[in-house]
């Protein structure tokens, strides 16, 4: 699917139809002037599932860390609702936009309980030293969610890599977001607590909540997505969007082959009523 000019929108003028989304426009961004990845168009829509995909490199990580706020952009922007969030006090942005990264370094002392209670900083006044009850019952309940019931206590770098990254993902919904953006969120995790992410992000979704994932596995990537957009490396300038749209589109041998450089058979999955995707590494004769 070809990407068409971004088209530029006012942060003073919101149109109805850029409510309700988190969008990059024309997005060039990258480290020192030095662009990673340009002509980025993505839109993150409420009840929906957004996976971003791509080799190791290509700059997955940097889009998502300019969407959460976390990287100014080179050029083009990033609206939230239609107004640009670098206009926006951090404190707004944070009440919708929640950012769950590879991984953080916490305070040795630090627990569990403690950083999760982190979420709620947005919604907290400056002056407030005291959890209320409604502070309470969002972190106790994000706790629950993500599993990690018994390890309130622990010391954060205590933590497994795994239950590291479910703490990581209680303290985003702990903030009781509109939106969250979470950077290959099923890194360090077992099978099971694997299966309970993609529920949770199930549940998420019916929640009317718009989730961006950078995800790799592509059977996983087919069971969880709404839409995909694949960034395709090039070896000479910055990675661009190589396609975007709706799943069943998206995820073809032809797409997979061009941005993977893998050959990929496509079967259906009896189990998951979906498709099961075989990767093989590409042949010298299918190089060519």
């Amino acid at each position: 699917m070809q990407i068409d000019a971004p088209n530029t929108v006012s942060a003073t003028m919101q149109s109805p139809s850029s409510k309700n989304k988190l969008e990059a426009i024309g997005l060039k961004a990258g480290y020192d002037l030095n662009a990673v990845v340009v002509n980025i168009n993505l839109s993150v829509q409420r009840s929906k599932v957004t996976v971003l995909a791509g080799p190791n490199g290509c700059g997955k990580s940097t889009v998502i860390k300019v969407l959460a706020r976390q990287l100014k952009p080179i050029e083009g922007s990033v609206q939230l609702d239609g107004a640009d969030v670098h206009s926006m006090p951090g404190e707004t942005f944070a009440k919708k936009v929640a950012y769950v990264p590879q991984s953080i370094d916490f305070s040795n002392e630090l627990t569990v309980e403690e950083v999760v209670r982190l979420g709620r900083n947005p919604h907290q006044k400056w002056w407030s030293w005291t959890e209320s009850e409604a502070d309470a019952e969002a972190t106790h309940a994000a706790i629950a969610k993500a599993g990690l019931n018994g390890l309130e206590k622990r010391p954060f770098t205590n933590l497994s890599g795994g239950e590291q990254k479910r703490a990581l993902i209680a303290t985003a919904l702990a903030q009781e977001p509109a939106f969250i953006l979470m950077d290959e969120p099923i890194a360090h995790l077992d099978f099971k607590h694997q299966l309970s992410l993609l529920s949770l992000i199930a549940e998420l979704k019916e929640k009317s909540i718009g989730i961006l994932l950078v995800l790799h596995d592509l059977n996983m990537i087919d069971r969880i997505a709404d839409e995909i957009a694949l960034l395709l490396p090039q070896s000479d300038k910055p990675s661009e969007v190589y396609a975007i749209g709706q799943k069943d589109e998206i995820l073809s041998p032809e797409n997979i082959a061009t941005v993977f450089d893998v050959s990929v058979s496509i079967f259906p999955d009896s189990s998951s009523q979906g498709r099961h995707f075989s990767i093989e590494e590409k042949t010298k004769a299918n190089r060519t």
